[in-house]
């Protein structure tokens, strides 16, 4: 799958970007251990943990540079799924 080899390099990846319709203020709504994120492109919701929530801040706030949002190595797993969901939300867009 292109996102699983995408991320396995994420300090390389130019490739996604966060859909600039997207408004965060708009569209997540937090409670002490979750978060539910609201695409407003599909009408559809996530329910994930606060760290994913952490994870999508970090990617608006590097200006779409994934390469400038660290993560550890064991994380990459959970923000793989992570991003196919909001790619699918169409909240994260790939680049052509």
């Amino acid at each position: 799958m292109i996102i699983n080899h995408l991320l396995k390099n994420l300090h390389q990846a130019d490739n996604i970007e966060i859909n600039p319709a997207f408004c965060l203020k708009d569209s997540v709504f937090t409670s002490e251990h979750n978060v539910v994120i609201f695409s407003p492109f599909t009408c559809e919701t996530l329910l994930c943990e606060r760290k994913a929530l952490r994870f999508l801040v970090d990617l608006v706030q590097k200006q779409n540079n994934p390469s400038k949002v660290k993560i550890s190595q064991h994380e990459t797993q959970w923000i793989n799924d992570i991003i196919v969901k909001l790619i699918s939300m169409r909240i994260i867009l790939l680049k052509e």
